[in-house]
């Protein structure tokens, strides 16, 4: 995958999460339809407002699966991207309302490394 085209695919997914653009992906769904899914817990979050990694990572594996149409996460990941490849993340760090969580950031990684991605 050329630089370029990561950067695309890379500005495409991380808006299309924070604003639920149909474009996620584009090109790894056939057809003229595109397809956004949802993945939602209450228990995502405490009384105090604090983020539960383990089931963060579980809405995450459930909204790439779905997406994906396939069982395991694992397999999610490993259709958008080969061992090898080098991956960036691009994360907001503004503070208050729209910065990227910690937890998430961790979730990925963690996902990313058990599809081949080296630290």
């Amino acid at each position: 995958m050329q630089r370029r085209d990561f950067f695309k695919q890379a500005l495409s997914w991380s808006g299309a999460l924070s604003l639920g653009s149909p474009s996620l992906f584009k090109g790894l769904i056939t057809g003229d339809k595109s397809r956004v899914v949802q993945s939602t817990d209450i228990k995502v979050l405490d009384g105090a407002g604090r983020v539960n990694a383990d089931i963060l990572l579980q809405m995450l594996d459930k909204g790439l699966q779905a997406l994906l149409s396939v069982d395991r996460a694992t397999q999610a990941w490993q259709k958008i991207i080969r061992p090898g490849e080098i991956v960036g993340l691009k994360v907001n760090c503004l503070s208050g309302y729209g910065s990227t969580h910690p937890q998430l950031v961790q979730g990925i990684i963690q996902r990313l490394q058990e599809a081949g991605i080296r630290e």
